[in-house]
């Protein structure tokens, strides 16, 4: 998972200087399962920022889970652009890559 984290500097400095960041968030998840279910560890970094009339977020987690004998690996990158046209009118594009 290390190799994982060492990569959400790079992919936060896509942003322009100019940007106006309001939040970054990472944080980590365990869920234990009832019985013989396996668990799952998920870690995650977000950041939201605002240019202009539009908001930004970027999202890109890692999990893991364990069943019985087998394990599952995920990486998910997501990114969502909110644009403000006027106070009516509003639109949200999202994308998503995951592996």
């Amino acid at each position: 998972m290390i190799k994982h984290t060492l990569l959400v500097p790079f992919f936060f400095s896509a942003l322009p200087a100019y940007a106006g960041l309001t939040s970054i968030t990472a944080g980590y998840d365990f869920t234990d399962y009832s019985g013989e279910h396996g668990n799952r560890n998920l870690a995650y970094a977000e950041l939201v920022a605002k240019v202009e009339n539009a908001t930004l977020l970027f999202n890109l987690s890692q999990g893991r889970r364990d069943y019985e004998t087998e394990h599952f690996n995920a990486t998910r990158g997501q990114g969502a652009v909110w644009y403000k046209w006027n106070n009516w009118l509003t639109t949200r594009n999202g994308y998503c890559l995951c592996g």
